[in-house]
Protein backbone atom coordinates (compact mmCIF):
# COMPACT_ATOMS: atom_id res chain seq x y z
CA UNK A 1 0.00 0.00 0.00
CA UNK A 2 2.54 2.41 0.85
CA UNK A 3 4.35 1.99 -2.65
CA UNK A 4 1.24 2.65 -4.48
CA UNK A 5 1.09 5.99 -2.85
CA UNK A 6 4.51 6.49 -3.37
CA UNK A 7 6.43 6.47 0.07
CA UNK A 8 9.62 4.06 -0.25
CA UNK A 9 9.85 0.92 1.99
CA UNK A 10 12.85 -0.56 2.80
CA UNK A 11 11.74 -3.57 3.51
CA UNK A 12 14.92 -4.93 5.67
CA UNK A 13 13.95 -2.30 8.35
CA UNK A 14 10.01 -3.72 8.63
CA UNK A 15 8.30 -5.70 11.51
CA UNK A 16 5.38 -7.64 11.85
CA UNK A 17 3.47 -6.84 14.87
CA UNK A 18 5.47 -7.49 18.14
CA UNK A 19 5.24 -6.71 21.80
CA UNK A 20 9.02 -5.93 21.47
CA UNK A 21 11.52 -3.82 19.17
CA UNK A 22 14.73 -2.62 18.97
CA UNK A 23 13.75 1.31 18.34
CA UNK A 24 17.18 4.10 18.30
CA UNK A 25 19.48 1.87 20.23
CA UNK A 26 16.80 0.87 22.81
CA UNK A 27 14.46 -2.52 23.35
CA UNK A 28 10.42 -1.44 23.70
CA UNK A 29 8.83 -3.91 25.48
CA UNK A 30 5.21 -3.13 25.40
CA UNK A 31 3.71 -6.19 28.12
CA UNK A 32 6.44 -5.12 30.72
CA UNK A 33 5.76 -1.37 29.90
CA UNK A 34 9.85 -1.03 29.80
CA UNK A 35 12.70 0.62 27.65
CA UNK A 36 16.05 -1.28 28.31
CA UNK A 37 19.16 -1.28 26.53
CA UNK A 38 19.32 -4.43 24.22
CA UNK A 39 22.01 -6.90 25.92
CA UNK A 40 24.93 -6.84 23.27
CA UNK A 41 24.75 -3.11 23.91
CA UNK A 42 24.81 -3.84 27.72
CA UNK A 43 27.64 -5.80 27.43
CA UNK A 44 29.40 -3.28 24.55
CA UNK A 45 29.27 -1.02 27.46
CA UNK A 46 30.08 -3.08 30.52
CA UNK A 47 33.67 -3.51 28.38
CA UNK A 48 34.34 -0.44 27.30
CA UNK A 49 33.54 0.61 30.91
CA UNK A 50 36.34 -2.08 32.13
CA UNK A 51 38.78 -1.03 29.11
CA UNK A 52 38.69 2.76 30.57
CA UNK A 53 38.72 1.93 34.15
CA UNK A 54 42.47 0.70 32.84
CA UNK A 55 43.43 3.79 30.71
CA UNK A 56 45.91 6.67 31.54
CA UNK A 57 45.90 8.43 28.74
CA UNK A 58 43.00 9.70 26.60
CA UNK A 59 42.24 11.97 23.66
CA UNK A 60 39.56 14.70 23.98
CA UNK A 61 37.99 13.02 21.08
CA UNK A 62 38.28 9.59 22.96
CA UNK A 63 36.55 11.37 25.87
CA UNK A 64 33.41 12.93 23.70
CA UNK A 65 32.70 9.79 22.65
CA UNK A 66 32.49 7.57 25.62
CA UNK A 67 30.63 10.88 27.58
CA UNK A 68 28.08 10.19 24.31
CA UNK A 69 27.47 6.76 24.90
CA UNK A 70 27.10 6.67 28.41
CA UNK A 71 24.38 9.65 28.25
CA UNK A 72 23.04 7.40 25.53
CA UNK A 73 21.95 4.57 27.44
CA UNK A 74 21.49 6.52 30.73
CA UNK A 75 18.14 8.01 28.58
CA UNK A 76 17.00 4.45 30.14
CA UNK A 77 19.18 3.50 32.91
CA UNK A 78 17.68 5.64 35.92
CA UNK A 79 20.95 6.61 38.27
CA UNK A 80 22.65 7.08 34.84
CA UNK A 81 22.42 10.64 34.92
CA UNK A 82 24.09 11.45 38.26
CA UNK A 83 27.15 9.69 37.41
CA UNK A 84 27.62 11.41 34.15
CA UNK A 85 28.09 15.18 35.25
CA UNK A 86 31.27 15.28 36.41
CA UNK A 87 32.50 13.73 32.72
CA UNK A 88 29.96 16.43 31.48
CA UNK A 89 32.01 19.00 33.05
CA UNK A 90 35.58 17.41 32.65
CA UNK A 91 34.94 17.40 28.82
CA UNK A 92 33.73 21.03 28.95
CA UNK A 93 36.74 22.05 30.74
CA UNK A 94 38.97 20.21 28.52
CA UNK A 95 37.22 21.49 24.93
CA UNK A 96 38.06 25.04 26.71
CA UNK A 97 42.03 23.84 27.65
CA UNK A 98 41.80 24.07 30.86
CA UNK A 99 42.18 21.29 33.04
CA UNK A 100 39.86 19.14 34.54
CA UNK A 101 38.81 15.93 36.99
CA UNK A 102 41.02 13.80 34.45
CA UNK A 103 43.73 15.69 33.78
CA UNK A 104 44.94 12.70 31.65
CA UNK A 105 43.15 13.52 28.20
CA UNK A 106 45.75 15.13 26.40
CA UNK A 107 43.95 17.19 23.18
Amino acid sequence: MLDRLGFPVAMEKLEGPSTKLTFLGFEIDTVAMEVRLPQAKLAELKELSQHWCERKVCTIRELESLVGKLAHAAQVVQPGKTFLRRMFETKAAKSKGMCGAWSCCRQ
